[in-house]
């Protein structure tokens, strides 16, 4: 697969990226917050019901979450390097709203070594090369694999644009493990492989995430939406964007328009499993904003906001 030489803005460094477009198969959202069966079926009660399900974490629960996931200390057999990446992916997936309990396995770390190593023998960055480059998001710059791991998230570059390939491989539903390995300019990280989690993605999930959204953690231009099990999305899919002055309260009817201004979506790129769009954002767009998207695609729809702060 050919790659080319990226300027990474987010990273004081140069970057190729590389990932394999046949797999990454859509392999979990944690638990998103709900209404106790219990609960009783109140006025009160719907109305927390329809908030928590556009904004399922407050700021001060992101806020210590995010801590705690950065205090992870690596277990035994597990370099800091590692888990300091492998804490940086969870942050990315609970912030997505899914399972963030990601942990580094000593199998997958030995083969993204390997494939490390082999792609600095070579010289270059490719999925044909042996030693488990086949399975690996690859990555070659200066940096930390906590850098790394920042730049398959944002997943910049022509090559990658229509799909996002290593933030969706990142973001896989059912991911629990994964492994880091690095020679010199040369790192990969070992992705796809079947994990013990086998649970049904109930709701579709994004990057950014639903509801409060920290804008440093958000990289680059392209938005990624995931649909939930059952669904597959066709190229008729349609994004529509609005920016809103004021928090929603609670789910628009379909076919609603928000009160605020429509954001044009310049691009748009449909697959079964991975929807990709690059909204027009006016140039203060990592600073404030909350923002109402609706997914269309034949007889689905989803609708949620993304507030940055």
């Amino acid at each position: 697969m050919k790659t080319r030489r990226l300027s990474i803005t987010t990273c004081l460094f140069g970057a190729f990226l590389a990932f394999h477009p046949a797999s990454g198969q859509d392999t979990l959202p944690g638990s998103q917050p709900k209404m106790p069966a219990s609960a009783p079926n109140t006025p009160e009660a719907q109305k927390e019901a329809a908030r928590l399900a556009l904004y399922p974490r407050s700021k001060s629960d992101i806020r210590k979450q995010l801590k705690l996931i950065a205090a992870r200390k690596a277990p035994a057999g597990i370099a800091p390097d590692v888990q300091a990446a492998v804490n940086t992916l969870n942050a990315y997936r609970y912030l997505s709203g899914l399972y963030s309990e990601v942990a580094a396995d000593s199998e997958f770390n030995t083969q993204a070594q390997e494939a490390a190593r082999v792609c600095a023998q070579n010289n270059k960055i490719a999925h044909d090369l042996g030693g488990h480059t086949e399975s690996c998001n690859l990555f070659a710059g200066k940096g930390t694999l906590t850098n790394s791991m920042h730049v398959y998230m944002n997943d910049p570059g022509d090559n990658n644009r229509e799909e996002r390939g290593h933030r969706r491989n990142s973001l896989s539903y059912n991911l629990d493990k994964v492994g880091f390995g690095q020679k010199g300019d040369y790192s990969a990280m070992r992705v796809f492989g079947k994990g013990s989690r086998n649970e049904r993605a109930e709701q579709g999930w994004s990057y950014p995430g639903r509801g409060y959204y920290p804008k440093e953690w958000m990289l680059g231009n392209g938005w990624s939406y995931y649909p939930p099990d059952g669904i597959s999305l066709g190229k008729e899919t349609k994004v529509t964007m609005w920016k809103v002055t004021s928090s929603p309260k609670a789910a628009l009817p379909a076919g609603t328009e928000p009160k605020g201004r429509k954001i044009a979506v310049a691009q748009t790129y449909a697959h079964p499993r991975n929807l990709v769009f690059e909204p027009q954002l006016p140039a203060n767009a990592k600073g404030k904003g909350i923002y109402w998207v609706r997914i269309e695609s034949e007889d689905f729809t989803d609708q949620y906001v993304v507030e940055l702060y």
